[in-house]
């Protein structure tokens, strides 16, 4: 799952979509940019996809993230409950990164 996740941040670029909705409300700041009501409209459905997008996959790394720190943790303290409750737990880490994954592949103007 953390190398999905390491290819997912490879793909999307989160640093760059960062610096993308950056852009957009710098731009929409300008009083004259919602003159262009179609244009507007586009570009802040491109900010709510490039939000949704980041926050799904903040949400996934982080999780990812921490649940991984608690395996090695509770692997070198030997704690077998918490083991336990990382490997119920897997599946709904997949689900995350699998959502991500979709999140992405239907990322297009058409989709």
């Amino acid at each position: 799952l953390q190398n999905k996740c390491d290819n997912i941040a490879l793909i999307i670029k989160p640093e760059k979509i960062k610096q993308e909705l950056e852009r957009i409300e710098k731009e929409q700041e300008d009083p004259n940019f919602w003159q262009d009501v179609l244009r507007a409209r586009d570009t802040n459905k491109e900010k709510v996809r490039l939000n949704r997008l980041l926050e799904t996959y903040q949400k996934t790394k982080n999780s990812l993230d921490e649940s991984v720190e608690l395996f090695e943790l509770a692997q070198n303290d030997n704690d077998e409950v918490t083991l336990s409750l990382l490997y119920e737990e897997a599946p709904t880490l997949e689900h995350s990164v699998q959502k991500v994954e979709i999140e992405i592949m239907l990322s297009g103007e058409n989709d």
